[in-house]
């Protein structure tokens, strides 16, 4: 029983809410049609018109459609030139970042490698290290020339 009650409760606040609200609104007047070619006219509050605003002729109506279809056409390209844009660099980013680490690699494999090196010139024994070659060889070669050098002197000495 009283879930019926509710049920005539909310039709009957419903009836009252669509009675005043048919009451209490008008239908608006129909505005005069603007007479002349390309002519607006500014309508303001209290003026017979649906909403305020600008009434337009047909031919100044018809240009503004045509200049905002135009307008979002060129913001839909502009659209697109800017995602085109931003996917090159987005894709050149990428490619940066790949190089980036590909050479980030690179560098660690040829410092591993230099480590390494270095490890093994330090655990090599003294006869082995080629500073000592390097030295062996430069003495020899001075001392093979200045031979060379001294023969050949006391051999023209001697022809004389």
């Amino acid at each position: 029983m009283k879930e019926k009650q509710l049920v005539w409760d909310g039709f009957l606040i419903t009836l009252f809410f669509l009675l005043v609200m048919f009451v209490t609104t008008c239908p608006a007047k129909a505005a005069p049609v603007c007479e002349g070619e390309d002519c607006a006219v500014h309508l303001a509050r209290g003026d017979p018109a649906p909403y305020a605003g600008m009434l337009l002729s047909t031919k100044l109506a018809i240009d503004q459609a045509t200049k905002a279809h135009d307008t979002d056409e060129m913001i839909a390209a502009a659209v697109e030139r800017a995602e085109a844009i931003a996917r090159d660099d987005l894709d050149l980013a990428r490619e940066k970042r790949a190089n980036d680490l590909r050479t980030h690699a690179l560098e660690k494999d040829l410092l591993s490698n230099r480590l390494l090196e270095a490890h093994n010139a330090s655990t090599r024994s003294w006869y082995e290290h080629p500073a000592l070659w390097y030295t062996l060889g430069f003495i020899t070669g001075v001392a093979a020339t200045s031979a060379a050098v001294y023969v050949g002197v006391r051999v023209l000495d001697a022809s004389k």
